[in-house]
């Protein structure tokens, strides 16, 4: 069914695209600039293409204004805003889904679509098929075949009823055969089927079979299906799961990245401005990650921020893991973010924290020792604005790469002439 998709949306896109393509220079200027008649060939020429399938098309301009769109009573419909919202995933290079924010039900996923795009002259066209015929085209298909099966009951049960005094032992097999047909069907039960000496209630109950076993056919096409598509969307929930985490989290340490550091600090100001409270900004650089990485390469580089950063979190956890959130900047510059806290509580953790960082790290079956340059800036004191704390705790924590590595300083005056 997707082929055949896939097949229909490729003759519509070459078609169009010979179309517009064949147009000399003047013809494309006027089909810019609007021209009706020019878009009245293209709307006639679409809506003969749509009108045996459930095919929509657009063409769309720069500006998001539909230029020509099949279907519709008027040439020009407005702003283009059916991808609005969503989510868009790429099922290969000539075919895409577009699916809704919400999609806890399957009535939900029906209301997305299979679409293709090209751009012509400035011009962006959309070939679209709404999911929900695909998904229900099966199921249309299993009704058939269930109406088929109980007209064929009615008209055995009408038979019955005409020769029920010299066919009544064998239409009373017949209507043992069709009890609960669909329930039997869909829970694969087996069906015994018993001989009739009579010709015509042979060959009737041979169609029931026969009927039977198809429909059988079509619920456990339909049980793999359904399963597929389960399957299906536990992995687009998982991979929005991970884009979610990715887009908060920085990927090789597993500490919160520099974009989620913006926003909270953002939001720590506003709090502390309104509660009348400090907070701290630690600016941490490692001394020797440029001379590992360098020298032993990356994947010990990535191994030392691992390990860092793990110590890091153990060393919160230890503290007070609500007051603290730490953040990968990038490369070996890491912050600490300490919130309701005071030059003295702060600078007693700092202490703690360059202990616990003394303890060698093992690296490739080898000891080392890895120290810290720490800038600390607090605020209101050291700045009432995120740029200016960021940056006085940077400028403090190059002084201390200035004074030979290896220390904690808070910020002061001395710092701007950096």
């Amino acid at each position: 069914m997707v082929e055949q998709l896939k097949k229909e949306m490729n003759m519509t896109s070459k078609r169009v695209e010979e179309r517009i393509n064949g147009m000399d220079q003047k013809e494309l200027q006027k089909l810019e600039l609007g021209s009706i008649v020019q878009k009245a060939y293209l709307k006639e020429m679409f809506d003969h293409i749509t009108t045996q399938n459930d095919l929509q098309i657009y063409v769309v301009n720069p500006n998001r204004q539909i230029f020509v769109s099949s279907g519709s009573n008027e040439l020009v419909e407005g702003t283009f805003t059916l991808f609005d919202g969503g989510y868009v995933a790429e099922l290969d290079n000539e075919i895409s889904v577009w699916l809704p924010e919400k999609r806890n039900h399957l009535a939900d996923w029906s209301d997305g679509y299979y679409f293709t795009t090209m751009t012509i002259s400035n011009l962006h066209i959309y070939c679209l098929v709404p999911i929900e015929g695909l998904l229900f085209f099966h199921l249309e298909i299993m009704i058939l075949y269930f109406q088929a099966t109980l007209l064929l009951f009615l008209v055995a049960v009408s038979f019955a009823f005409l020769c029920k005094r010299i066919l009544t032992k064998s239409l009373s097999r017949l209507t043992q055969m069709t009890v609960d047909l669909p329930k039997r069907m869909e829970q694969e039960e087996k069906f015994e089927v018993r001989e009739s000496g009579i010709h015509e209630v042979h060959a009737l109950i041979r169609n029931f079979e026969a009927a039977a076993k198809t429909l059988k056919q079509m619920f456990q096409e339909a049980k793999k299906r359904n399963h597929l598509l389960t399957e299906r969307t536990k992995e687009l929930v998982e991979s929005q799961k991970q884009l979610e985490y990715l887009a908060r989290y920085d990927e090789l340490t597993g500490l919160l990245n520099r974009r989620t550091f913006q926003e909270d600090i953002e939001q720590l100001l506003l709090d502390s401005k309104q509660h009348d409270e400090e907070f701290a900004v630690v600016y941490m650089d490692l001394d020797q990650f440029k001379d590992i990485n360098d020298s032993l390469g990356h994947g010990a580089g990535d191994e030392l921020l691992i390990i860092f950063a793990h110590r890091l979190q153990a060393f919160m956890n230890q503290v007070d893991q609500h007051k603290m959130k730490a953040y990968r900047l990038g490369g070996d510059e890491f912050i600490l973010m300490i919130k309701n806290t005071d030059l003295l509580q702060t600078q007693g953790w700092c202490t703690q924290l360059v202990d616990a960082m003394r303890e060698p790290m093992i690296l490739f079956d080898n000891s080392y020792t890895i120290s810290m340059s720490m800038g600390v800036s607090l605020f209101p004191a050291d700045g009432d604005n995120v740029e200016k704390m960021i940056k006085n705790a940077d400028s403090a924590m190059y002084r201390v790469k200035k004074s030979g590595k290896n220390g904690i300083q808070f910020f002061n005056d001395e710092d701007d002439s950096r």
